[in-house]
């Protein structure tokens, strides 16, 4: 059983964590020195970067619920699924979990829910380590200016009491960072040296403009307690990789689970619905998907505009529903925070643009799907990541662009790493000397 665990859970420390036929990219690491001029910060991770646990509704111990890999093995998935698979109610317009359990995420505010994503096997499923870790070493530390901000990625879409929830809880945690690193009679909005700088990551990027540009948080508690926010490899404009989940059965992240497996456990998942394309980056005639016979004829194009065509077809009123909700908010302009916004993303990889549906079967939404690719991070397309360049006041907005860094490696490879702690932890000329002298110039 170990060995052939360890086998099939390597894929689960895949950098691409939405396609598993995407080829890893090599990633670059240094050892990062001590800085003694260090902003809070808060890391909102990406979907399914926040560790979940679970207990039945009658019980007092909780356990894991993602990921509980051994839990997804083929004799005993039956009932992981049943405890994790989340449901759309569109009469109350909300996600919710099982009526059996209990979910919670684990460890709000410390790093243990999002630096692995099956803490028992270590690195083989490391998520975020590669990036605490190295703010670890510039000597943050865990709960005193160092925080993470996990949330229920089944339940939270930009709409819905989840989401509410969640940022109610995010506010609390900026100001316990920044009182935690301030003293009381230096609080005044001037103070620029111990303000909170927040980082997104995929999903976490929409999720965390979303609580600065969604009235969530007035402009003076922004001015009071936020120094910048990052957005690192965020879908503004979404990801036709989403509508792909959306529309039929595909793999994901695990070998060992069927795609249709797959697609009952994320049809419904909130987050996935808010990357759903938008108006953002995709215009109304842009093809998010072809039906197509085995010879490549096209029987349709599926378009931003009739989308909801597919959900017709195939029954899945409730997910209609979500996204179309979905959409009514994300279709809007994307605002522009009011406070210094970094805009991180990476190109030059395979990007999913569209999927190719099997018309040959009348039951086309049972079958899996292929894709079409257009130039992105191997998740999300570039169009979608360079949203913000269109943003007007060019003195609030940065970009750093990357080539050849995926989805996951624009937040976990050395070199997008140093420029956040550049950001966020700027090191005087003699902390730099140090550094540099503790990695050989080849390595970086």
């Amino acid at each position: 059983m170990i060995p052939f665990l360890i086998l099939v859970v390597t894929r689960l420390s895949h950098p691409q964590l939405f396609d598993p036929d995407q080829t890893p990219l090599p990633v670059t690491e240094r050892t990062f020195a001590a800085r003694a001029n260090r902003h809070p910060f808060i890391l909102i991770p990406g979907l399914s970067g926040s560790g979940l646990e679970v207990k039945e509704k009658n019980e007092t111990k909780w356990g894991r619920l993602w990921i509980d890999t051994l839990r997804t093995l083929p004799l005993v998935i039956r009932g992981w699924m049943k405890d994790i698979k989340p449901t759309f109610n569109a009469t109350a317009m909300t996600y919710q979990s099982a009526s059996h359990v209990d979910v919670r995420v684990k460890d709000f505010g410390g790093l243990q829910g999002v630096n692995y994503l099956d803490s028992r096997l270590g690195k083989l499923t490391q998520a975020y380590n590669p990036l605490t870790k190295a703010l670890i070493e510039a000597g943050y530390v865990e709960r005193k200016d160092l925080y993470a901000a996990p949330y229920d990625w089944r339940l939270v879409n930009v709409f819905g009491n989840a989401a509410t929830a969640y940022y109610e809880d995010l506010k609390k945690l900026v100001e316990t960072a920044f009182r935690a690193c301030v003293p009381l009679f230096l609080i005044h909005p001037r103070n620029n040296n111990k303000k909170v700088v927040l980082i997104g990551h995929s999903s976490g990027g929409i999720v965390l403009h979303r609580f600065v540009t969604g009235g969530v948080v007035d402009q003076a508690w922004i001015d009071t307690y936020i120094f910048a926010v990052i957005t690192s490899g965020a879908p503004f404009g979404g990801a036709p990789i989403a509508y792909g989940f959306s529309a039929s059965p595909r793999k994901w992240m695990f070998l060992w689970i069927g795609a249709s497996t797959i697609s009952t456990l994320t049809q419904d998942c909130a987050c996935l619905h808010w990357m759903i394309p938008n108006k953002n980056a995709f215009n109304d005639d842009y093809v998010v998907g072809q039906l197509k016979t085995s010879k490549g004829d096209i029987v349709r194009n599926i378009t931003m505009k009739n989308m909801t065509w597919t959900y017709d077809q195939s029954g899945k009123t409730g997910v209609k529903t979500a996204i179309q909700r979905t959409r009514s908010i994300t279709d809007q302009p994307l605002a522009q925070p009011k406070v210094m916004t970094h805009v991180m993303y990476s190109i030059g990889i395979n990007t999913t643009a569209g999927v190719i549906l099997n018309a040959t079967n009348p039951r086309w939404w049972s079958d899996t799907h292929s894709d079409y690719y257009v130039d992105g991070d191997g998740t999300v397309p570039t169009v979608s990541l360079s949203v913000p360049r269109k943003w007007r006041d060019t003195s609030l907005v940065k970009f750093h662009t990357y080539r050849g860094c995926d989805h996951m490696g624009i937040i976990t490879d050395a070199v997008p790493i140093a420029r956040i702690l550049d950001i966020i932890a700027p090191a005087t000329a003699e902390e730099m000397e140090y550094e540099d002298s503790l990695n050989p110039p080849d390595d970086f």
